[in-house]
């Protein structure tokens, strides 16, 4: 089966298949078509040799050698590509044509041996009852063949019955094979998942014993294997870290060797623990060979053949030396946290209650009960003040057993040698017991003893410091000696510099206190005499609040100029007696930026609506402690009604001139053209813009100035005068010059009329009455000419 299988699998076999049973289906087929290819080379070689020598060859059977050659060929390619069915069917069909075609030249025998060929292949190319069919199918031909006449021998049933028989065995051996085929693939696919999975288990068991052994090589923790005897059989690393011997040093060794003797016995129980199945877990103390001792965490469990005997215990060690030493560490860290904690908390309080308050009995009262009392357990608590000019500590505040002390009667310490002066040159905290204090120190029975209880046994100075100023030394005594720890100390010295600032902070408020009501008293001499100064003036003024414009204060002068009462003006809001706000907005932040607005006219409204415009000046001021605005006002409401006027009537004038037909032209005392209206223009035909500010005579007019200055008492004077416009047209111009006096000067003024045309029709009107007294002198009969009335003779005839 595997030569078969071998022979097949030849790459010249190689065809395209959906399936497996199509491939070997198709295998097959490629097998018969080589071997057919390789068989009509062979009967074509044959033939020709046949047909060179001259032996009787009929040249059909070469063009059939060739032909079929071509087809088996052609079929053979076409089953590789994949199309097996066709080409099988495609080569049944062939080999049924080509003994069919053949019989005139053969007999019936022989083509019932080429009809075996197709009936053999079909069974295994198509399927396994194809033979029959082809084998009906060729008989079919052969009968018919016969009963035609065609054949050159009589009929061979011994060669239907063999075909019917070769027929049925190859359908039979077809069947067989393929089952058998497909029972053989299907075991081989069995067989071949089996492998697989096998292969699977096995790499995962190997992938697995690799993660195992490098998880325990490379695990921190201690492993370690030992036999019944309690001898090291398999050991990691760790492990031989742990125990404190070289690679390999812990195989064939006894766990005793490194146990610490006193606890052989632990080791002993826990064996026999393990020997009764039971799993545990417990400490003991190893020491390495160079003697260094470890505290181990040991886990161990039985281990058993696979007879399910105790061949030994598996254990897990763990290195607890570092581990306990950093939890005493934490724990020692933990109280000594605690303890600061608790510090921290009282300091915390302290610093809260001296911070809220400013009361110095206050300031001493916390001291002594959470500092002296609470964190020190004093009964006595003294404060001296340090006066610096007369470098003199002065006794401020002393209570003994909660029993305020008179602090006035102790006597100033002047600057010395005792544990005060030393504390205050040192700025740094002491602290003695009173035997000490009778070295160094003469007795002052009134300092040293307070109260009537037993005397202290020692004493804390701690300096006062406020920044770097020294503001006293506070004295803490004790029944009890050495009763003060460093860290004691250094709280209490925290505590007293927080006294200190707190004790400051008050001196500043008290002195800040005074120097308020000082000012206060100054702010309202001031605002007093500036109120009075207000109502004096004649001017308008108001005070108002710079934040909002709320009025504070108005004089009578004010309140005429706006139409209310004082009462009622004041707590309104100034803006509201603007006419445009935004504009009065704008002037309360220039006055906030630059300090003073001067000279600004706004319009304003009274009471009643009536608008009216002011001018404006602001300045910022303090008034009543805090930023206000003293804005004078000046009534400028007629004057701008006169502006109005003026403006009006100019306004007029100007319209006045440029309407006029005449011409109007205006200079000043230099003769310079200061207006030229828009007759000037049409009658000389030179512009405006052209004439404004350029001599009189520019323009080709004359203006005598003496009639001029005559003109001025009585009525102007009409002077007659040509011109010859720009455009060389003479024009008769009529000038009548007068002179305006102004405030500020005196202008010259020309009012011209062109008088062209008006000249032409009285020379027209004269020639026709010429014309018509010589046409009259010259008729010799009597006529006159009258009114239409007949109450007025206007001319008679010299005949007449």
């Amino acid at each position: 089966m595997r030569e078969w299988r071998r022979a097949l699998s030849s790459p010249l076999l190689t065809v395209r298949a959906p399936t497996p049973a199509d491939e070997s289906r198709g295998r097959l087929l490629a097998l018969f078509l080589l071997a057919a290819c390789a068989v009509m080379v062979a009967l074509l070689g044959i033939d020709l040799v046949e047909f060179s020598t001259g032996i009787t060859v009929h040249p059909v059977w070469l063009t059939v050698d060739v032909l079929m050659l071509t087809v088996f060929t052609g079929l053979y390619f076409l089953n590789r590509r994949g199309y097996r069915r066709a080409a099988a069917y495609a080569l049944l069909g062939a080999l049924m044509a080509a003994p069919a075609t053949l019989l005139d030249l053969d007999t019936l025998n022989n083509s019932l041996v080429i009809f075996a060929l197709p009936i053999a292949l079909a069974s295994f190319v198509v399927s396994p009852g194809a033979s029959l069919v082809v084998a009906l199918l060729s008989l079919s031909m052969y009968v018919l063949s016969n009963a035609l006449g065609r054949s050159g021998s009589p009929f061979n049933y011994l060669g239907v019955m063999a075909l019917l028989i070769l027929a049925l065995a190859m359908s039979i051996a077809a069947d067989w094979l393929q089952r058998a085929l497909e029972q053989a693939r299907a075991a081989e696919a069995d067989l071949r998942a089996d492998i697989e999975r096998r292969e699977k288990i096995e790499a995962k068991l190997t992938a697995g014993e690799r993660r195992f052994r490098q998880l325990v090589e490379n695990a921190g923790e201690g492993i370690a294997m030992v036999d019944n005897a309690e001898r090291f059989v398999v050991a990691n690393r760790a492990a031989e870290q742990i125990f404190g011997v070289e690679t390999g040093g812990l195989i064939g060794r006894s766990i005793l060797e490194f146990v610490v003797p006193d606890q052989h016995a632990l080791i002993e129980r826990q064996t026999q623990h393990r020997q009764h199945g039971e799993t545990g877990s417990y400490e003991v103390m190893i020491e390495h060979p160079d003697g260094v001792q470890r505290i181990l965490r040991v886990t161990a469990a039985p281990q058993y053949d696979p007879d399910g005997a105790i061949i030994g215990s598996l254990g897990i060690f763990f290195d607890l030396t570092d581990h306990l030493r950093v939890e005493a560490h934490l724990q020692r860290a933990n109280a000594e946290l605690t303890r600061h904690y608790s510090s921290a908390l009282a300091l915390h309080q302290v610093s809260q209650a001296l911070a809220s308050t400013l009361d110095v009995s206050t300031i001493y009262r916390v001291l002594y009960h959470e500092v002296a009392g609470r964190l020190l357990g004093a009964t006595t608590m003294v404060v001296a003040l340090y006066d610096e000019a007369a470098q003199v500590l002065r006794g401020s505040f002393a209570i003994v057993d909660g029993q305020d002390q008179d602090a006035a009667a102790l006597p100033p310490i002047p600057l010395g040698h005792g544990p005060n002066s030393e504390t205050v040159r040192t700025r740094k905290p002491r602290v003695v017991d009173f035997s000490e204090i009778d070295d160094v120190l003469p007795r002052h029975d009134s300092l040293l003893q307070l109260g009537d209880g037993p005397p202290p046994r020692s004493s804390l100075y701690v300096p006062m410091l406020s920044g770097d100023k020294v503001v006293g030394v506070l004295n803490i005594q004790h029944p009890n000696p050495d009763a003060f720890t460093p860290d004691q100390v250094r709280l209490v010295s925290i505590a007293a510099n927080q006294a200190a600032v707190a004790l400051t902070n008050a001196d500043l408020f008290a002195t800040l206190e005074q120097r308020v009501a000082a000012r206060t008293a100054e702010l309202n001499e001031s605002e007093k005499r500036l109120r009075a100064v207000s109502e004096a003036t004649p001017l308008p003024q108001i005070i108002t609040r710079l934040s909002d414009t709320t009025i504070l204060s108005a004089n009578q002068p004010v309140c005429d100029l706006f139409g209310v009462q004082s009462a009622r003006l004041v707590g309104q809001l100034a803006r509201n007696y603007f006419r445009n706000q935004r504009q009065f907005r704008q002037l309360v932040v220039q006055v906030h930026r630059h300090g003073a607005v001067d000279q600004v006219e706004v319009e304003a409204m009274r009471a009643d609506g009536t608008p009216i415009w002011v001018v404006v000046s602001m300045r910022l001021l303090d008034y009543g402690g805090e930023p206000a605005l003293i804005t004078g006002f000046h009534d400028v409401t007629e004057r701008k009604r006169v502006e109005q006027i003026v403006r009006d009537n100019e306004a007029k004038f100007r319209s006045l001139v440029e309407q006029s037909h005449d011409g109007i032209v205006l200079t000043d005392a230099r003769s310079l053209i200061v207006e030229w209206n828009h007759g000037m223009e049409v009658i000389t035909g030179l512009a405006r813009s052209q004439m404004l500010g350029r001599w009189l005579s520019d323009s080709g007019l004359t203006l005598p100035l003496d009639k001029t200055r005559a003109a001025r008492a009585g009525q102007p004077p009409v002077i007659e005068q040509d011109f010859v416009r720009a455009d060389g047209q003479r024009r008769s111009l009529q000038v009548s010059p007068f002179t305006l006096q102004l405030e500020r000067e005196q202008l010259f003024c020309a009012i011209v009329r062109d008088v062209t045309e008006h000249r032409r029709a009285e020379d027209a009107l004269r020639d026709s009455e010429t014309r018509f007294r010589q046409l009259a002198e010259n008729i010799r009969e009597v006529f006159w000419m009258s009114l239409p009335d007949k109450s007025k003779v206007l001319y008679v005839s010299p005949v007449y």
